[in-house]
């Protein structure tokens, strides 16, 4: 009996270090920094449009993060193919990911903004 308990505590313990293996992290994982953006025709440098600039950071899972000045919002997001979205309470803004650079339309408020990685 003793014998059989250990064999049975053994192949639990295998079985739970094999369940918490590495996760594959996501190739698109990671922080873009906010570069550029335009407004009503005009480019101007992120710096100018947010104090401070702008980043958003993709995390594995379809979550992340988005800093517009001193400002930190969670957001989801998607990608199918190059087609981005990013929900932020809400409301989806709908850009491309390619090459490691993000264009995105913001909030539909005629603001596109430019992230790199």
């Amino acid at each position: 009996m003793k014998r059989f308990l250990l064999i049975l505590l053994c192949l639990l313990m295998m079985v739970g270090m094999v369940a918490c293996g590495e996760k594959e992290e996501d190739p698109n994982a990671g922080i873009y920094t906010g570069t550029y953006g335009t407004y009503s025709g005009f480019s101007m440098p992120v710096e100018d449009l947010f104090e401070g600039g702008c980043s958003l950071e993709l995390m594995t899972g379809g979550k992340g993060v988005i800093t517009l000045g001193a400002d930190d919002y969670k957001v989801k997001w998607s990608l199918d193919g190059e087609a981005l979205t990013v929900s932020l309470q809400g409301q989806e803004s709908v850009g491309t990911l390619k090459d490691g650079i993000i264009e995105i339309e913001f909030l539909d408020m005629g603001l596109n903004l430019t992230f790199e990685k």
